[in-house]
């Protein structure tokens, strides 16, 4: 099937990111903030049943591409390896500034870095955050395209989450909680997963759903068993310094059928009036 005959919103060229739409908009730019900004240009106004002709062709006609991809991995808090599409390095054990450099090389040559972040395990939460933190002022139309993880590891929005979701009343759906903790001197994680009481039936009068996971396993067991079309997200809570990739193996199985993650740390202090 066409999917602009069959799929809501039945959108032929389409001006914000519309999944189904034949012709989508060449930069990030959500539904909300289109409306009432974006309006057609009068001296343009198509009729109803009118016919046109889109003509599509090759920005260079020599050949040459404007994406370029690129992965680039995190080796320490300030140390980068940046690979291209053959993973050959294109600038080995670099710090920050060197690869903001690399960077503006790139996009001042008019080219689209789209970029695969793989992290290593021993960085902290708290670094990883503060790295995606610079790495979220990066992604956009002039700067660098973030793709998807590799396999196993979060996209950098998971440790984004909007923070009136702190407050349960103000979430979608009813996540899961998940309160991660460091269970022994190897590193191993364990944790407490809560399915939140509702307002509508209370979890059959049963308040808070909790429930103790010493392992990746019971924690794939649990959410897969109790979890219903409500609660296929897990907000993640969880200590600043903990290893990122011990919170990956805890959490790997589980994502085979919980992928929504997001992660929470501790929310800064309230300022002072």
């Amino acid at each position: 099937m066409f999917a602009a005959d069959v799929s809501d919103s039945r959108s032929i060229a389409s001006d914000y990111n519309e999944r189904s739409t034949v012709l989508d908009v060449p930069y990030q730019w959500p539904q909300g903030q289109v409306y009432g900004s974006l309006k057609p240009n009068p001296a343009h106004q198509f009729t109803p049943g009118q016919a046109i002709q889109i003509v599509l062709e090759p920005e260079h006609k020599d050949g040459k591409t404007r994406v370029r991809d690129l992965t680039l991995k995190v080796l320490q808090k300030d140390r980068f390896t940046l690979l291209d599409q053959n993973n050959k390095p294109v600038a080995e054990e670099i710090d920050l500034v060197h690869l903001l450099a690399e960077f503006g090389k790139l996009t001042e040559a008019g080219q689209d870095p789209f970029v695969t972040i793989d992290i290593a395990g021993s960085l902290t939460l708290r670094q990883l955050h503060e790295f995606f933190s610079l790495i979220q002022t990066l992604d956009r139309e002039t700067g660098i395209r973030v793709e998807a993880p590799p396999p196993g590891q979060l996209y950098y929005r998971a440790f984004f989450p909007e923070e009136q979701w702190r407050d349960r009343s103000k979430r979608l759906g009813r996540p899961w909680e998940l309160h991660a903790k460091v269970g022994n001197a190897n590193g191993a994680l364990t944790g407490t997963l809560i399915l939140p009481a509702d307002d509508i039936d209370n979890n059959g009068g049963k308040g808070d759903l909790k429930f103790v996971v010493n392992s990746p396993e019971e924690l794939a067991k649990t959410l897969k068993e109790k979890s219903d079309r409500w609660s296929q997200t897990v907000y993640i809570f969880a200590t600043p310094d903990l290893k990122y990739g011990a919170l990956l193996d805890f959490i790997g199985s589980a994502m085979k059928t919980h992928p929504g993650v997001y992660i929470f740390l501790p929310a800064p202090p309230a300022s002072r009036p």
